[in-house]
């Protein structure tokens, strides 16, 4: 039977035999590196959503198609400088200062994320084409 290990934790008991013994101690050495990785990630698509939430200010209503590539041009810009961020502070934090950011960054995201969805489904009960009230007044 094969059990899968990342390769630093999986060491061989016998030379000629693929059974295979944890070794906790490399594995509890990778979670700083898992966890900025982690920190990376999430800190882009944080900067993203920033991002495009400013870009809210910035397009007027009227924009059209253009509108649409302002706003992705501004997302991506956002995302750019959340990933920038998280290089310079990667090394910088502790590894529990990491995991307190990655927790402030998931609710973040998540919140933001809610909120998007929540305006979506607010502006799809809206009736874009609303038909107008009859008149009361009766013509002969």
């Amino acid at each position: 039977m094969f059990i899968l290990v990342p390769r630093c934790c999986a060491k061989p008991r016998h030379k000629n035999r693929d059974l295979f013994q944890f070794n906790t101690n490399d594995c509890i050495n990778m979670r700083p590196a898992i966890s900025k990785i982690i920190f990376l990630v999430l800190a882009a698509i944080s900067g993203g959503l920033v991002g495009l939430l400013l870009a809210r200010f910035f397009i007027p209503r009227g924009a059209g198609l253009a509108g649409i590539g302002t706003l992705f041009g501004i997302g991506f810009f956002g995302l750019i400088i959340g990933l920038l961020a998280a290089f310079i502070f990667k090394n910088r934090l502790a590894t529990n200062e990491l995991n307190t950011a990655n927790i402030i960054l998931t609710t973040f995201s998540v919140i933001v994320f809610a909120w998007v969805v929540i305006q979506m489904k607010q502006k799809s009960n809206q009736d874009p084409n609303p038909i107008p009230p009859r008149s009361t007044t009766e013509t002969d």
